[in-house]
């Protein structure tokens, strides 16, 4: 059972968003909740030099952090955090891993680095536990910290998250909850305390617009991918945006409610929002 909360989304102390040079920046300054942290996706065949530049222009580096304002008060608000990616399947050496990250660090003055699996793979390549564990090593703690990723839709991947809790990881940043395994399981992670006081618990959230866009989401969970049109949590969100009474004015419904229920959950520490494209709804959710 979920434990039912007082938490607003202005009170998070973490509040992120997927990085895309289209974000309607200005706006996102001056919502009630605004992000508190931009997350860059580590995708060379995407992410361009010219918006990393723009990733740096954004972001407000560790260095000139005023810790003294409150970052719940909207008129001291300046801009997000940095948080770097780094997918370990695209190293084979600690010290290219190790270098990699420092150039991120320094480069970009990120205190926080999210390290994902990736998808190019070689017999080599580090898996994310090993390439924590590198990097827990050559990090103290208290100048970096070094999140992963979860994918609570797999039932497997729980004991996957637990390895790189295991070599280091202080923050985890999940896929987005389309199914009832993954609900299940954060019901599981809050009844039975699994993270503990250490580890912080950001739910990521996506943001469809459409049945299309839903789908998209779905195909990530390669896993699934011959189940979960069964599955009962995602066949009602397919239900919603099939409805005759579905319309652009109420669209944002289904994103409300998913924010909702992750802020009901005490272990819900942050949110990272995905949005895709989808300013208007971003923007709604974040009033």
């Amino acid at each position: 059972m979920r434990a039912q909360s007082s938490t607003t989304l202005s009170r998070l102390a973490f509040r992120s968003i997927e990085f895309s040079s289209t974000l309607p920046f200005a706006d996102l300054a001056s919502v009630p909740s605004p992000p508190t942290h931009f997350i860059l996706p580590h995708l060379p065949s995407i992410v361009t030099s010219e918006t990393k530049a723009d990733f740096r222009l954004r972001t407000v580096p560790r260095i000139d952090v005023d810790n003294s304002v409150s970052r719940d008060s909207v008129t001291s608000f300046h801009k997000p955090r940095p948080i770097m990616t780094i997918a370990a399947s695209l190293f084979e050496d600690s010290a290219s891993l190790v270098g990699a990250a420092r150039e991120r660090i320094e480069a970009y003055g990120a205190d926080t680095l999210l390290i994902v699996g990736g998808n190019e793979r070689t017999e080599k390549s580090f898996t994310s536990p090993e390439a924590i564990n590198i990097l827990s090593e050559s990090f103290p703690t208290d100048t970096v910290s070094l999140f992963c990723a979860w994918d609570p839709n797999s039932p497997r991947d729980l004991d996957h998250l637990a390895k790189k809790i295991d070599a280091g990881a202080t923050g985890v940043i999940t896929q987005p909850l389309l199914t009832n395994s993954a609900w299940n399981q954060l019901d599981m992670c809050q009844s039975e305390a699994v993270f503990g006081e250490q580890i912080m618990l950001i739910p990521g959230m996506a943001l469809p617009k459409s049945k299309k866009n839903l789908m998209f989401w779905s195909s990530l969970l390669k896993e699934l991918s011959d189940t979960i049109q069964k599955d009962d949590e995602f066949v009602q969100s397919l239900r919603y945006f099939e409805s005759p009474d579905f319309s652009e004015s109420n669209r944002c419904a289904w994103s409300m409610e998913q924010r909702d229920r992750l802020l009901s959950y005490e272990i819900t520490q942050g949110i990272h929002f995905m949005p895709l494209g989808n300013k208007a709804d971003l923007l709604q959710i974040l009033r």
